[in-house]
């Protein structure tokens, strides 16, 4: 009676060692890592960087390597995200890339630079005009001025109202713009607190 004991008592314990080897705990991104949201919604994880280049980017999982200019993302098919960002203090300044196909307007059947109408996104609802005499709207609905720096990649964008001054980096080829525009983020708040009204 006792050896049978013994003999469940062990299988009891091998059984609990074969279930805690083999189950692998989902990271807890309230205690690992950096995990990051945006500063108009900062309940609402946007970007998780593992301590184990591990990452989750908008619920996507990836592969990353992050030096003191760009983060580096890699999903399970080896296509790359490449991503400038910036620091200051607390907050992370993180340019999302975007990719934009050019619209024939205003009797313009091809893009001069960054002249024209452009729409990407999902579904083409984001779009921005550049005119000739430095005017832009973004989305229909946002006026500014803008200037551009072909040496250094940039756009800076000077809206009328709505937002401070934005500087993005672009890419053009052909008909396609590719935007990298910049998001502020701040620590995910877990805890119901906003660290950005703080």
């Amino acid at each position: 009676m006792k050896r049978n004991r013994l003999i469940t008592l062990g299988c009891l314990i091998i059984c609990l060692m074969i279930l805690a080897c083999g189950c692998e705990k989902e990271p807890d991104h309230k205690k690992t890592g950096e995990s990051w949201a945006y500063v108009h919604e900062p309940a609402a994880e946007i970007l998780w960087l593992g301590d184990n280049g591990k990452a989750t980017f908008k619920g996507k999982s990836y592969d990353y390597v992050k030096d003191d200019g760009f983060i580096t993302l890699t999903d399970e098919n080896k296509q790359t995200l490449k991503m400038h960002y910036s620091m200051n203090k607390d907050q992370m300044l993180l340019f999302e890339i975007n990719q934009y196909h050019f619209v024939a307007s205003e009797g313009i059947g091809e893009p001069d630079g960054l002249v024209g109408t452009w729409k990407g996104g999902e579904e083409d609802r984001s779009s921005f005009q550049f005119t000739k005499e430095g005017i832009f709207m973004e989305d229909e609905f946002f006026p500014g001025h803008y200037t551009v720096d072909e040496k250094n990649g940039t756009v800076k964008l000077m809206y009328e109202d709505h937002f401070a001054d934005t500087v993005f980096y672009y890419h053009l080829d052909g008909e396609k713009l590719t935007i990298e525009y910049p998001w502020p983020m701040v620590k995910t708040d877990f805890e119901g607190k906003n660290p950005a009204k703080e």
